[in-house]
């Protein structure tokens, strides 16, 4: 996660950047890095329904992620319906 580069000892928030960098790569074959917030809200090669899910798993600011996997699961759950 970003905020543990420079050596900041991470939280739950950490653990769901890497589970959404994982998701990006296993749906998507991309590195966070590809992902840009400016491509209209939506990347082509991510089901429509899951995209805003890795987006929220890998926004920059910890503030602004899922605040633990068990949350993140809600929404997981809600698109493999």
């Amino acid at each position: 996660a970003p905020e543990t580069v420079d050596g900041a000892l991470g939280d739950p928030r950490s653990d769901v950047f890497g589970l959404g960098a994982l998701l990006l790569r296993l749906a998507a074959a991309k590195l966070p890095s590809a992902l840009t917030p400016e491509d209209g809200g939506h990347d082509p090669a991510l089901p429509p329904t899951l995209d805003p899910v890795i987006r929220r798993c890998l926004e920059i600011d910890p503030q602004k992620r899922y605040p633990s996997a068990s949350v993140l699961i809600l929404d997981l759950d809600l698109w493999l319906q």
